[in-house]
């Protein structure tokens, strides 16, 4: 019996653990996303203002015109969504928690220690097999965003590159 109590004591100690973890993991993910909306928001407002005040090019084909304005708005559409599935990504924050404490005081009152231990012991498994469900869902999308802006300032370059050849 003491035996069994042993080693559930080390499963809580090695379960609360994780739980922290997972919660410097998602303050972690919620900086790097933050950091994605930040670079998206300013990339979004030079890239709208330099679209607005960019002198149409002249010496191109349509061909190349046409090119241009399509990466453009390509562009744009991929910093908007990168945006939005930073934001997203941020926002996500439906973790469970552990226990609610006075529900298991008056559950627990009187009982075994072993048995609370294990009882406290399943609720913290619950709890960071949901939270890792919901960390996977913010990362996805996390990486995502972080590809979309990868995407717009490769086009914005390549763009970049195109009319001040052109030009």
């Amino acid at each position: 019996m003491g035996e069994n109590k042993y080693h559930t004591r080390l499963l809580l100690t090695e379960t609360k653990d994780l739980l922290l973890r997972q919660l410097k993991d998602v303050e972690a993910i919620d900086t790097k996303a933050s950091i994605i909306l930040g670079a998206d928001a300013l990339l979004l407002t030079a890239g709208s203002t330099i679209f607005i005040t960019l002198p149409p090019l002249q010496s191109v084909n349509e061909r190349v015109s046409i090119l241009v304005t399509v990466s453009i708005f390509l562009s744009f559409a991929f910093l908007l969504t990168s945006f939005i599935l930073a934001l997203v990504s941020y926002c996500v924050a439906s973790y469970k928690e552990t226990i609610n404490p006075r529900a298991a005081a008056n559950a627990w009152v009187g009982r075994d220690e072993t048995d609370v231990l294990t009882e406290y012991l399943d609720t913290l498994i619950d709890a960071y097999e949901k939270n890792v469900q919901s960390i996977d869902l913010k990362v996805q999308r996390f990486n995502w965003s972080l590809w979309c802006l990868a995407a717009s300032v490769c086009l914005t370059s390549i763009v970049a590159f195109i009319y001040f050849l052109s030009a």
